[in-house]
């Protein structure tokens, strides 16, 4: 019932006939969500292999480092870079996400409200401590090249796997998690942004090496509010409203003379 060293033989011809067909939506049509689709089919190849779960880490890993290769190596058309750049940011994270073995362990962290999840021991052996290396390399190399070539998508997905090893080194040396551990790291963020901003803003002209911790883009300023404008000029074309009540007409002989009238 399978075909050669594949545990799922079906779930792998699906798997890759759907690769197949997402890979030439992509080509034919553009459209972003078959390029990602195809990423996960081929993914879903390679979780149908009937082989250890650290060898499909890697496996999972290399194809991931694979497919941002041939993403940074094909020509980047106008109308495509904005996706090309957004697969590269899914690709890099999800090279990240094969590595790290105790993500699992998040949702039972104290405080998060998540359920307590029981976790089997790992082995300590050079492959956990290496996967415990590459969680703090990847995030660095992400945020290093994501600066160097301006990639917004890069920047913001090297920032996220950053947050996640801040979360998960403690599970991977066998320390209590507390808490407070999250007030913690938020303080230290902030305190990170207003250091951060301080030094943008010592550059000269508030910048440096194009970076500045301002808006680049600012609102036009209109002057007057053109809905003030129109309010204004109504009321002025409007007439004020006749008194009500009794009048005097007023007469030559005082105010209720014989030449007046009410």
């Amino acid at each position: 019932d399978k075909l050669g060293f594949f545990s799922g033989d079906k779930v792998f011809a699906v798997c890759l006939a759907a690769a197949a067909l997402c890979a030439w939506l992509y080509k034919r049509c553009g459209y972003l969500g078959a390029a990602l689709a195809a990423a996960l089919a081929l993914s879903g190849c390679v979780v149908a292999l009937d082989i250890p779960e650290r060898s499909l880490r890697v496996g999972l890993a290399a194809l991931y480092a694979a497919l941002l290769a041939a993403v940074a190596l094909a020509q980047d058309l106008e109308h495509e870079r904005d996706d090309r750049r957004f697969v590269r940011a899914v690709l890099f994270l999800g090279f990240y996400l094969v590595f790290n073995l105790r993500l699992g362990e998040i949702l039972s962290a104290p405080g998060l409200g998540g359920p307590h999840i029981h976790h089997r021991a790992l082995p300590l052996d050079f492959f956990y401590w290496a996967t415990f290396a590459l969680i703090w390399a990847i995030p660095a190399a992400g945020l290093a090249l994501a600066v160097r070539l301006r990639h917004r998508p890069l920047l913001a997905a090297a920032v996220v796997t950053a947050l996640l090893t801040l979360m998960t080194y403690k599970p991977y040396l066998g320390w209590a998690r507390h808490s407070w551990d999250a007030a913690v790291l938020g303080t230290a963020l902030m305190a990170l942004a207003a250091w951060l901003t301080r030094w943008l803003d010592s550059g000269p002209e508030r910048r440096r090496d194009g970076f500045t911790a301002r808006p680049a883009i600012l609102p036009r300023d209109e002057g007057v509010d053109a809905g003030a404008l129109l309010a204004a000029a109504v009321a002025a074309q409007t007439p004020a409203p006749e008194p009500r009540g009794l009048k005097g007409g007023g007469g030559s002989f005082g105010g209720g003379g014989a030449s007046g009238d009410f």
